[in-house]
């Protein structure tokens, strides 16, 4: 939201205090065809994307009452209903990785820089680009965003074992072996 007034040099239009903001970007459709589109924070569109899925495998399962037979064997209904479940469970949990991912990726300032010792034993210093893409989550979890938020590091503690299952899972959706 604008703390003071803006006059666009576009239109000559001033816009008040208050006035909400929002990044928008303009992305082509087909040759003779644009879109006009707010950019999303993707940490809160991935969780929210999430967050539904979820709530649909959750829906499923409740409608067929899985948790509130007594006996052992259950199954879902149908097929479709087994696979809209199994659906739902994948994309929640890609989906929640991922926003955990992008909202590690967005705190890292654009100015922040990372030196680690390689395997050979040099020393190798990292913009924010080259955090991004070449260290993995745990050594941002754990070193990088501490350093960025001045906090205590989460490993070792109940979110810690809570991110490596989350991980862990997520890790056998999108690499799927036979045992999967």
């Amino acid at each position: 939201r604008l703390s003071e007034p803006w006059t666009s040099p576009w239109s000559g239009e001033t816009s008040p205090v208050g006035t909400r903001i929002t990044l928008s970007s303009v992305v082509a459709l087909s040759k003779k065809k644009q879109i006009t589109i707010p950019i999303p924070n993707a940490t809160a569109l991935m969780l929210s994307a999430a967050e539904h899925a979820y709530n649909s495998a959750r829906a499923i399962r409740d409608q067929c009452a899985i948790d509130k037979s007594l006996h052992q064997h259950v199954a879902f209904q149908d097929d479709a209903q087994t696979f809209d479940y199994l659906e739902g469970k994948v994309v929640s949990i890609v989906l929640a990785y991922t926003a955990i991912e992008a909202f590690v990726n967005e705190v890292i300032p654009e100015v922040f820089s990372y030196t680690r010792t390689k395997r050979d034993g040099s020393q190798e210093q990292l913009n924010k680009s080259a955090i991004e893409r070449h260290v993995n989550m745990d050594e941002k979890l754990c070193t990088i965003l501490p350093s960025v938020l001045s906090c205590l590091s989460p490993k070792g503690s109940r979110c810690w074992q809570a991110y490596r299952q989350l991980k862990e899972i997520r890790d056998r959706v999108v690499h799927m072996k036979t045992e999967d």
